[in-house]
């Protein structure tokens, strides 16, 4: 899965700025067991629902989960967050699988969380190592077919072994001393 556009700012206030999302789906305030009843709700806290929704700037899904704590003086607090899926068919899992809290605690992916309060508006994130903006440069270096030789150096042992984790994922022709080749063309 390639990670959001919006990962490759220096901050989450950066990335807010730039955050542009389509609706493609809803998916409520609970799901239902196969009976008719309430399994969990998809919230956490007072109210709330989940849907999915696409990035307009590069297409990426997250399964968004808003969440409200209503405050018995009036100071009622929400919560939105946005967690990166590879696919509808993921969105639809963590669904089923886990409630509000459970999918916060759980979720172990790309992930951005807004918080409103009467008084202030705080953006927090998850950003993977491979969303480090210097490696997703590189990838895509990779990918175009741009990258030389000399664009690895400088790079750690493990931001190698991330890069070319990512580069190669899935790729069944690559053997396990691609590793160690890379490493020393470099």
């Amino acid at each position: 899965m390639d990670y959001c556009c919006l990962f490759a700012n220096q901050t989450p206030a950066e990335a807010e700025k730039h955050m542009a999302f389509e609706l493609i789906e809803e998916y409520g305030r609970a799901f239902y067991a196969t009976d008719g009843t309430i399994k969990h709700y998809l919230f956490t806290r007072d109210d709330g629902y989940r849907e999915l929704q696409r990035c307009r700037r590069c297409g990426a899904l997250f399964l968004h989960q808003h969440s409200e704590h209503h405050s018995p003086n009036g100071a009622n607090n929400y919560y939105d967050d946005y967690f990166q899926v590879a696919s509808h068919e993921e969105a639809l899992a963590l669904n089923e699988d886990y409630g509000g809290f459970g999918l916060e605690k759980s979720f172990t992916g790309p992930s951005f969380r807004r918080a409103h309060s009467k008084s202030e508006t705080t953006l927090t994130w998850y950003r993977p190592p491979l969303a480090d903006a210097r490696l997703e440069q590189l990838i895509q270096k990779y990918r175009s077919g741009e990258m030389r030789k000399g664009d690895l150096k400088g790079l750690s042992e493990d931001q190698l072994r991330i890069f070319i984790k990512s580069v190669v994922a899935g790729n069944t022709t690559v053997k396990a001393a691609a590793y160690s080749t890379w490493k020393k063309d470099i």
